[in-house]
């Protein structure tokens, strides 16, 4: 059996409707404004209240 490897840090997928990037810290503040406390209910750590530079 072969070992393939993938780098998924730099995996895009891309349809003609929707385009998947791996999470990145360019876009830290559009995942900020989105990780609510509603959204993050159950996650564990909590949400954060500020973000850091």
């Amino acid at each position: 059996m072969r070992d393939i490897k993938m780098d998924l840090l730099s995996t895009e997928i891309l349809t003609n409707r929707l385009r998947l990037k791996p999470v990145s810290m360019a876009y830290k503040e559009e995942i900020f404004s989105e990780f609510t406390e509603d959204i993050t209910k159950y996650m564990c750590p909590r949400s954060p209240n500020i973000l850091l530079k």
